[in-house]
């Protein structure tokens, strides 16, 4: 059988139009320092259709994003010691407390509190935007 027979190609379009979506995500969160994993996360749903996968799916990639992103930023020596020493702990404690409840909650109300999460970020960044130089 042609292995070109029992491709979708609306499947297809969709891996490639994340996978760019997967770049661009990828060279902003380098260059501002951000893991961007929010915008991320709307493309792992797009491909992945599950959003307990989506959620997992986005944090593995987030990690090694982050780890990538993290060796650049350390190697120019602009990493605020103080700051990781605070936050690191904290949100690796918060990530594994977060992780625990994500398996009993419906596709539903998942879905729901990511989109609230993304409103409230995305308004507080806009917040500091504007009152912060």
């Amino acid at each position: 059988m042609d292995w070109t027979q029992s491709v979708d190609p609306v499947f297809v379009f969709r891996l490639l139009a994340v996978a760019l979506g997967g770049l661009a995500t990828g060279f902003l969160g380098g260059m501002m320092g951000l893991a961007l994993g929010r915008p991320r996360l709307l493309l792992v749903y797009w491909a992945a259709e599950n959003p307990l996968a989506a959620a997992g799916t986005n944090l593995a990639i987030g990690f090694l994003a982050g780890m990538l992103g993290f060796l650049g930023h350390m190697l120019h020596l602009e990493v605020d010691w103080a700051v990781f020493a605070v936050i690191a702990p904290a949100a690796m404690a918060g990530a594994t407390l977060g992780a625990r409840p994500t398996g009993r909650m419906s596709p539903t109300a998942l879905k729901r509190l990511m989109g609230v999460v993304m409103v409230v970020v995305a308004l507080a960044l806009f917040w500091v935007a504007l009152t912060r130089p």
